[in-house]
């Protein structure tokens, strides 16, 4: 039985994830009407961020119009790590407040 609360949307965008002056690049997998899943960018090393965290995305969702959107990390799992870097995903929900 799935326990999600949302249908997802499976898309593969790209996605600038900004914590305060830092920047990563990533990808959005999916997204629903709670928030979306991004994967980190090869070689990306995110620092200080896990689950709780306040995080803005920045992508662009048609041809017009750049969203920049705030989220809060629900879940962050390691993927891959290598010596430069480690390849994550993440939950993110819509920020509320």
């Amino acid at each position: 039985m799935d326990k999600r609360r949302h249908s997802r949307l499976n898309i593969n965008l790209s996605a600038e994830l900004i914590d305060g002056e830092k920047k990563y690049n990533g990808f959005i997998e999916n997204f629903s009407n709670g928030g979306l899943c991004i994967r980190s960018a090869p070689h990306e090393k995110f620092e200080n961020i896990g689950p709780g965290d306040k995080i803005t995305v920045r992508f662009q969702a048609n041809p017009k119009d750049i969203l920049t959107m705030c989220y809060r990390i629900k879940w962050l799992s390691i993927l891959e790590t290598t010596p430069i870097g480690s390849i994550c995903k993440m939950g993110v929900e819509y920020c509320t407040n």
